[in-house]
């Protein structure tokens, strides 16, 4: 019995101690908000490659088992 208590008690330790922050600050930012970039369509495809555009401006998709890493 008291065997079982340690094992209980070693367990909770080490997950209260495993889940604290090493610098002891929240992971939440409290950094400026990101900003959201604003450019006309014709500056995207100036920027980006035509597969790129597609996927990231018209929310279209790769074309399956056509890319780099196939």
């Amino acid at each position: 019995m008291k065997r079982l208590i340690l094992i209980a008690i070693t367990a909770a330790s080490v997950s209260l101690f495993g889940c604290q922050n090493i610098n002891g600050q929240s992971k939440t930012s409290t950094s400026q908000p990101k900003r959201k970039i604003v450019k006309t369509e014709t500056e995207w495809k100036k920027q980006l490659s035509p597969t790129a555009y597609e996927i990231m401006v018209e929310r279209g998709t790769e074309a399956p088992f056509k890319n780099a890493y196939y």
